[in-house]
C-alpha cells in the first residue's frame, strides 16, 4: 500500500501506485499518474495531468506544472520549478532551484545544475551538462553530450552542437551557432548570429575586456 502522509492532498482523479511515497503537504492534481516507487517530498506540488515515472523521485518544495512527464528514474530535487508542457527524461537529473520555462525538454541522462534557468522551449539533449547559474534563453538547443559550463548566458535560438564544451562565464549571443565536438573556453563573448565551426577551438579571451571570436 502507498504511504500517503495524512497532511497530503491527492485529487480523486490522479492515480497513485500503491508502493508511491507521498510527504507531507504535497499536493497531486487532477488527472496525474505516478508510477511504481516514486517519492514525493513534503510541500512538492504536481499540477493537473502530470505524469510520474516509475523510481522518480520529487523533492520537497519542487513545482512540477500541468501536462508535464517526469521520466523513469528522473530526479527533480527540492524547490526545483518547471512549466507546463515539460518533458524532464528517464534517469535525468535536475538540480535544485532549477527554473524551467514552458515546452522545454530534458532528455535522458543529461544533468542540469543548481539555480540554472531554462527559458521556454529549450531543448537538452541526451547525457548533456548544464552548469549552475547558467542561463539558457528561449529556444535554445544543447545537442547530445554537450557540456555548459557554469554560470554561462546563451541568447534566443542558440545552437550548442552535439559534444560541444562551453567553458564558465561564456557568453553566446542570440542565434550563435557553436558546431559539433567545439570548445569555447570561459570568459569568451560570442556576438549575436557568431558561429564557430565544427571540432574549432576558439582561443582564449586576452586578460581585460571580453573578446568576440567567429568560427
Amino acid at each position: 500500500m502507498s504511504t500517503i502522509h495524512h497532511t497530503a492532498v491527492v485529487h480523486p482523479t490522479a492515480t497513485v501506485d500503491p508502493t508511491a511515497t507521498l510527504g507531507a503537504q504535497a499536493i497531486v492534481g487532477s488527472g496525474v499518474t505516478i508510477g511504481a516507487h516514486v517519492r514525493i517530498g513534503d510541500r512538492a506540488i504536481l499540477w493537473r495531468n502530470v505524469s510520474v515515472g516509475d523510481f522518480a523521485t520529487i523533492e520537497d518544495g519542487a513545482v512540477v506544472g500541468e501536462d508535464t512527464e517526469i521520466g523513469a528514474g528522473a530526479k527533480l530535487a527540492a524547490h526545483a520549478k518547471t512549466g507546463t508542457n515539460v518533458r524532464i527524461g528517464i534517469r535525468a537529473v535536475v538540480m535544485s532551484r532549477v527554473v524551467i520555462g514552458n515546452g522545454s525538454h530534458v532528455d535522458d541522462g543529461a544533468h542540469v545544475e543548481m539555480r540554472a534557468t531554462l527559458f521556454g522551449g529549450v531543448l537538452i539533449g541526451k547525457d548533456a551538462f548544464v552548469g549552475n547559474r547558467t542561463r539558457l534563453s528561449n529556444h535554445t538547443i544543447v545537442g547530445v553530450g554537450a557540456k555548459v559550463a557554469h554560470r554561462v548566458v546563451a541568447g534566443r535560438e542558440t545552437v550548442i552542437g552535439a559534444g560541444a564544451t562551453i567553458d564558465k562565464m561564456v557568453t553566446l549571443g542570440q542565434r550563435s551557432r557553436i558546431g559539433k565536438d567545439a570548445f569555447v573556453p570561459s570568459r569568451v563573448t560570442v556576438p549575436d548570429g557568431g558561429r564557430i565551426d565544427k571540432g574549432a577551438f576558439v582561443p582564449p579571451a586576452a586578460a581585460g575586456p571580453r573578446q568576440a571570436w567567429l568560427g
